[in-house]
């Protein structure tokens, strides 16, 4: 398991590869978007289910795994250092 730990507050665009910032979807739902460990691009943790204690499932495939230009092949359990519900 892979601990990805929040993202400083100067790090707006998650510029830092395996950090994370907290969310909020339209319907008040609390999620997360992480930078990719793998390839430092942004994406959304909505799909994702996050427990308590920040463990992300299913585990976390890249979303750009089928970039033609730039495919990133990260897949791993993570889990989100210091997330609180």
């Amino acid at each position: 398991m892979i601990i990805l730990t929040r993202a400083a507050s100067n790090d707006r665009w998650l510029t830092t590869p395996g950090t994370w910032r907290g969310a909020r979807l339209a319907d008040g739902h609390r999620t997360a978007t992480v930078s990719c460990p793998g390839c430092g691009r942004a994406a959304s943790l909505s799909d994702h289910e996050i427990a308590v204690d920040g463990t992300v499932s299913p585990s976390l495939v890249c979303p750009y795994a089928d970039d033609p230009e730039r495919p990133c092949a990260f897949h791993d359990h993570v889990r989100l250092e210091g997330w609180a519900p």
